[in-house]
């Protein structure tokens, strides 16, 4: 008979009691919540996302309340990396105060798993058991680890998940868990254990994948700025905590369109459940004048360099082969994200006049590739600044710069005080070719210059 869900418990000296035993089970891709019968000997099963006996197992002055009070019970969004954290109230298999009980590997009493992929059992011989999380406590904890199947997913041509469903043995249960059964793109997995012949609890989780994202860290840099971009992907995590294989991005700019690859490794978060955040960052510089370099320090420690140029786009790209319904299991999608290097020519220019211009003509101006600038420019922008030629004669200067043909042919063309500022900072070396001419075309774009 099904009923409404709720159950109850009360904590007094270490004992709790239950009030209603309740188990989950999987069916047809939802989470159903059934009440077994009276003579269920008081046990309780708890899933949690996080690790409850992290710094509490087996601690004198923690009690199997306080334990299951800091689970963090979760059943959905696992992925088929994850591991299920596993807590078992039994108090009837408290067979010996004074040591550590282990329940669920023997043959009349075993824990099980099954997915939609695989099946194990911890009946075998020497299977790692659920260990009593202290002594007297009654409570039991264990975890099964989602082994995936084999495939390659970071691109090199090799298998990097190689699947496998049996119970582990002979290596700490608390390190290394119980055992492991496959999972795929989607579905759920039961874990059951047998407390007494025919009668069992069971309960029941959802694990998928999901589409990875790209993030950077702000819209706009500063050529000085270290760029953050952050690639979040819980399936590439093999298993929790798993920091070994790389995932690479590709970093370009409309300046440098090769751009680099870099190798983006896992990360510790530690905002919400750290084993349950796959994020990936990276970190690299900008240069207006040196080599695009991609970092040759493994495990994400070291920072790439990418060329660019003020008003620049810089874009990055990820392939994500681990994608959710209705995606097939051997699709794959370019995960893309980008931000914008900021020209400061542009901003005094917008500034001096006040002027809110149009995205695309901002654009415009941005999109000035790198300029190689004459020598006799150079020099004829010397003599102007030092009064010996007018602001006609530097026009015409700034008309050939740009490759255009004079149409308008006037002398009374008058020049603002900033652009001569530009021309300074130009001459000094303080700001480069691109930011010269960049602000050399918005003479002409605003009509200052007639060409």
């Amino acid at each position: 008979m099904k009923i409404e869900l709720f159950y109850g418990f009360t904590l007094n000296s270490n004992k709790i009691i239950i009030f209603f035993i309740l188990s989950t089970v999987f069916i047809s891709g939802t989470i159903t919540t059934t009440v077994h019968a009276t003579e269920n000997p008081g046990i309780l099963m708890l899933f949690c996302g996080n690790n409850p006996i992290n710094n509490k197992y087996n601690v004198d002055g923690i009690s199997a309340g306080n334990i299951i009070e800091g689970c963090k019970e979760r059943l959905d969004g696992y992925s088929w990396g994850s591991r299920i954290y596993i807590l078992i109230y039994a108090p009837g298999w408290n067979t010996d105060p004074h040591k550590l009980d282990i329940i669920g590997n023997n043959p009349d009493n075993p824990i099980t798993a099954r997915s939609r992929e695989g099946y194990m059992s911890l009946e075998g011989d020497e299977c790692n058991g659920f260990i009593e999380t202290a002594p007297d406590h009654g409570l039991f904890f264990g975890s099964v680890k989602l082994s995936g199947v084999r495939m390659d997913i970071n691109g090199d041509g090799r298998p990097d998940v190689f699947g496998g469903n049996r119970c582990h043995k002979g290596n700490s249960i608390i390190d290394d868990g119980s055992g492991r059964v496959e999972a795929k793109q989607e579905g759920g997995v039961t874990v059951s254990f047998e407390y007494s012949k025919d009668k069992f609890i069971t309960k029941s989780a959802l694990y998928s994948w999901r589409e990875a994202t790209l993030e950077f860290d702000k819209t706009e840099y500063e050529i000085t700025d270290e760029i953050v971009l952050t690639l979040t992907d819980l399936d590439n995590l093999r298993w929790p905590f798993d920091d070994k294989i790389p995932y690479e991005i590709h970093i370009y700019s409309d300046t440098d369109t090769a751009g680099i690859l870099m190798d983006a490794y896992w990360i510790p978060n530690y905002k919400g459940i750290v084993q349950m955040n796959g994020h990936y960052p990276i970190k690299f510089n900008l240069t207006y004048e040196d080599e695009s370099e991609a970092s040759s320090n493994p495990f994400g420690e070291g920072s790439g360099l990418l060329r660019v140029s003020p008003g620049d786009a810089i874009y990055a790209k990820y392939v994500d082969r681990t994608l959710p319904r209705p995606n097939g299991v051997n699709d794959d999608k370019k995960i893309l994200a980008s931000a914008t290097v900021i020209n400061h020519s542009i901003v005094k220019i917008l500034e001096e006049y006040q002027i809110s211009e149009s995205v695309n003509d901002v654009k415009q101006i941005q999109n000035i590739s790198q300029n190689i600038v004459p020598d006799w420019i150079e020099e004829d922008t010397v003599l102007w600044l030092d009064g010996k030629i007018n602001d006609y004669e530097f026009a015409k200067c700034v008309r050939h710069l740009l490759d255009k043909k004079t149409s308008h042919d006037s002398n009374t063309t008058s020049i603002p005080i900033w652009v001569k500022n530009n021309a300074e900072w130009w001459s000094e070396g303080k700001i480069t070719n691109v930011e010269f001419t960049n602000s050399m075309e918005y003479l002409v774009l605003t009509g200052i210059i007639t060409i």
